[in-house]
């Protein structure tokens, strides 16, 4: 079993992550097998659509409990019962109750958009290779934009989600807004688990992905790039329509891991101090949903 260790904010303990199937992914990207291997796994679509299948018949029930038990899931959480739950998926998409992620409502903050591990960077430049915990990418290729439009968010804030598979796989709207564009873009499956993009440079870019174009009140434009990842069957929007609030539900992603880029305009937000110091460090910060990540610059 693989493992990666992350920062808890409201704890500050450090955290061993287990991995599920970690032993595999590493086998899956180590070097020698890669190169043929990895095509046939995360190169096309039907891998992930084949697990997220089996993820949502009834027999995929009994999962549920081997699932909390081995990896700690609070299921006090869960807005529902357990026994409720119809699949595995119905379990991994799961709401949660309200109460349990309080949001911070003023104005001029920005909250969490999920359940997550993530990194931040101050200003991120349209020709920048981003090297934390492995993740790779320039501006144009992960928006699918041309230069011209990447450039409205070079050398503006950036936020990288991880959602690993214990987590709620529902996000949210990290403050008020409109949307302004969306595109699908299709691509590859891999892993975005650390392990996989420290081998394999530009998942990010390269992975099956929805890029929405925001105006956020107080913050101005910005753009949340839902990333799928292995076993990721589908990326669901579930807002519809242009306007939305603070912390309203956007999407979920089906079965399989998956991450979130959020980047600003330049000057929009000056990112939570611990969460930068603890990027710089290589350490990604464990966040929920609904939690103060920065304030609106003045």
């Amino acid at each position: 079993m693989k493992t990666t260790v992350i920062r808890e904010r409201r704890t500050g303990r450090e955290q061993t992550e287990r991995v599920p199937a970690g032993f595999w992914l590493a086998v899956v990207y180590h070097p020698l097998i890669r190169p043929w291997l990895g095509w046939i796994l995360f190169g096309r679509a039907w891998c992930s659509r084949w697990l997220g299948r089996l993820a949502r018949t009834s027999w995929s029930r009994r999962r549920i409990a081997r699932f909390i038990r081995k990896y700690d899931v609070d299921v006090g959480e869960c807005a529902g019962q357990v026994d409720e739950f119809a699949s595995f998926n119905d379990f991994f998409i799961r709401r949660l109750r309200p109460e349990c992620r309080p949001c911070d409502w003023q104005e001029n903050v920005l909250v969490c958009p999920a359940d997550c591990r993530a990194v931040f960077l101050p200003a991120l430049e349209e020709s920048e290779s981003l090297r934390i915990k492995g993740f790779d990418f320039r501006l144009p290729a992960l928006l699918a934009a041309s230069p011209d439009q990447a450039s409205r968010l070079a050398g503006g804030p950036a936020m990288i989600a991880r959602l690993a598979p214990v987590d709620c796989h529902r996000y949210y709207y990290p403050a008020a807004g409109r949307v302004l564009s969306w595109q699908a873009i299709p691509g590859r499956y891999d892993s975005v688990h650390p392990l996989a993009m420290r081998r394999r440079d530009g998942i990010l870019a390269a992975n099956s992905r929805r890029v929405s174009w925001l105006d956020l009140t107080g913050f101005g434009a910005a753009a949340m790039i839902e990333v799928g990842a292995f076993a990721v069957a589908d990326i669901v929007q579930t807002h519809e329509g242009r306007e939305f609030d603070k912390l309203q539900e956007k999407g979920y992603f089906n079965l399989g891991g998956s991450t979130i880029v959020l980047l600003l305009q330049p000057g929009a937000v000056d990112w939570d101090r611990d969460l930068l110091d603890n990027s710089a460090a290589g350490i990604e910060t464990k966040l929920p949903f609904g939690e103060r990540i920065g304030e609106r610059q003045t």
